[in-house]
């Protein structure tokens, strides 16, 4: 009987991956609206974005300067106003505003001029581990759909004010403001 259990769940393990294999960007659709996406790229989890062991980088917004990036080149957002090393995004927000969550590992520095010393982690009410930087917790905003996005960029909701994080751990001001 065990035997039939094993078979049956390599039996279901391998469709599921099947499946999931067989999925292309007209799908993606179901995860919401992908309109502008270029292909490939999928929309950032509602939830979170979880990857192993998050490395930190660095982009440029022109007119602007360095704003940090997960590993995939990802903009990292903080909220203006949230108190060093917490969080108050949650529920509607984090929907909004997904919290950067590791599987596992510690966060690390990519190339500089990211600085280990400022990357640390905090636990959320929920008990998972999300990353801030230079004391402030980082967010993906939902409608950036990949690399080089950055629609969240001095934003204003209903949570407060939003930018891009330098570097030095600071928010990220256009030339001008």
């Amino acid at each position: 009987m065990d035997r039939i259990m094993r078979l049956a769940l390599g039996v279901f393990v391998a469709m599921a991956a099947a499946a999931c294999a067989d999925t292309d960007v007209e799908d993606a659709g179901a995860l919401g609206d992908t309109a502008g996406t270029a292909p490939g790229l999928a929309p950032v989890p509602a939830e979170q974005v979880a990857t192993d062991g998050v490395t930190l980088g660095v982009d440029t917004l022109e007119g602007a300067g360095a704003y940090l990036t997960d590993g995939e080149g990802r903009a990292l957002y903080m909220l203006e106003g949230e108190p060093s090393d917490s969080s108050t995004c949650y529920d509607a927000c984090a929907e909004e505003w997904p919290p950067l969550i590791p599987e596992a590992g510690s966060p690390r520095a990519g190339a500089a001029p990211v600085r280990q010393g400022l990357i640390g982690t905090i636990q959320r009410r929920d008990g998972r581990t999300q990353v801030t930087y230079g004391g402030h917790a980082l967010y993906y905003y939902h409608e950036d759909r990949g690399p080089g996005q950055t629609s969240g960029q001095d934003l204003t909701d209903q949570w407060g004010e939003w930018y891009l994080v330098t570097p030095e751990g600071e928010h990220l001001e256009e030339s001008g403001s």
